[in-house]
């Protein structure tokens, strides 16, 4: 089985990409590529793909590695609260605005804003999204001073924006604009490698990744799952996605926590005879 191939920086890599099957292995290779332009670039695929983490790994791979990134919710956020966490808003924009907010497009400096879930934007933050991208210019709600932005934008997706282009529900000028550079990231269904050892049962590195940073958060040393845990993910029909599998994973470490828990030990048997 192939390991899994750390991002290779300027410094000493601060993230690892998993990448044992070839499609992984092409979005990998792209992002490496367009890590070192400042185009926006929109990164699409199903939920739980690992959208966010590649939008992450493109900044750590870029000159802005250093700077911030930022992310944005835009689909659990009110709207009205989208384009105040987006563009800022001065001492009384609106009501509850008690003093002057920095928005993420000012905080980002020369670093990375992602925008996650872009097709749930309003069309009225639709419309201030595409000057941002013409212009590199905004301003703050209530607010008269233009700034200038050098943070570059990444927009994640799980939607298809073409059609809902096509519905009338998102701008055709935006998608063309953040849709320069696009990078699908393919499910887990298409990537069985990373999941499956085709030579013989053994712990995937991406469930050995899962395991790792569960057993790290607490105090007791836990084994690794059985063949039959890791079976029962693997040979699953269910496309298990990237979420699925960290909840599948930390699921079975809690049963097996508290299945060794209730098991008395040695000494409390010897101590009842």
């Amino acid at each position: 089985m192939s390991e899994p191939l750390a991002v290779n920086s300027r410094s000493e890599p601060r993230m690892t990409w998993i990448a044992e099957d070839s499609a992984s292995k092409a979005v990998l290779e792209l992002a490496r590529k367009v890590a070192e332009t400042s185009t926006t670039l929109l990164i699409t695929g199903e939920s739980g793909t690992g959208k966010d983490h590649l939008a992450r790994l493109i900044h750590e791979l870029g000159p802005r590695r250093d700077a911030p990134f930022l992310k944005i919710d835009c689909a659990s956020l009110p709207q009205e609260l989208v384009e105040s966490e987006l563009f800022g808003h001065e001492r009384g924009a609106f009501t509850g605005a008690v003093e002057r907010k920095l928005g993420r497009l000012e905080m980002a400096g020369a670093g990375t804003i992602a925008l996650d879930e872009v097709a749930a934007l309003s069309p009225a933050t639709q419309s201030k999204l595409l000057r941002v991208l013409e212009e590199r210019q905004f301003e703050r709600l209530g607010g008269t001073d233009t700034i200038t932005i050098v943070a570059r934008l990444i927009a994640l997706t799980n939607s298809d924006l073409a059609r809902l282009v096509s519905e009338g529900r998102f701008r055709e000028d935006l998608f063309f604009r953040l849709s320069v550079l696009t990078i699908p990231v393919p499910a887990l269904r298409a990537r069985p490698s990373e999941m499956r050892s085709s030579e013989r049962w053994c712990f995937p590195e991406g469930l050995r990744s899962f395991w790792k940073i569960f057993r790290n958060r607490c105090a007791r040393r836990t084994r690794l799952l059985g063949a039959r845990s890791v079976r029962s993910m693997t040979w699953n029909a269910t496309p298990f996605a990237r979420r699925s599998r960290r909840r599948a994973t930390k699921s079975a470490r809690a049963r097996r926590f508290w299945a060794s828990a209730a098991k008395p030990s040695s000494t409390s048997a010897r101590s009842m005879d």
